[in-house]
């Protein structure tokens, strides 16, 4: 019984994970981040993205298009 145990690791010199920016968890990725919250990301910006065409488009075809006849137009019923 000559043989010696093996020293034990360090772990006080264990690095922390990386906090995931969206999510707030720890993250074991390399880029620190989640592939799944790397997702949410992508999805947040495309959907702001299509929100403001949309709202581009509307707010251009409501500028062609007459919003209300005068009353002094000849559309306007006079009783």
């Amino acid at each position: 019984m000559s043989e010696k145990k093996p020293l034990p690791l360090d772990i006080s010199v264990k690095p922390k994970p990386s906090v995931c920016p969206v999510c707030g968890h720890s993250s074991y990725s390399r880029a620190g981040i989640h592939p799944q919250c790397v997702g949410v990301q992508v999805d947040k910006k495309h959907r702001t993205q299509q929100a403001l065409e949309a709202k581009a488009a509307v707010n251009q075809d409501d500028g062609d298009a007459p919003s209300t006849p005068s009353p002094s137009s000849p559309t306007a019923e006079s009783n």
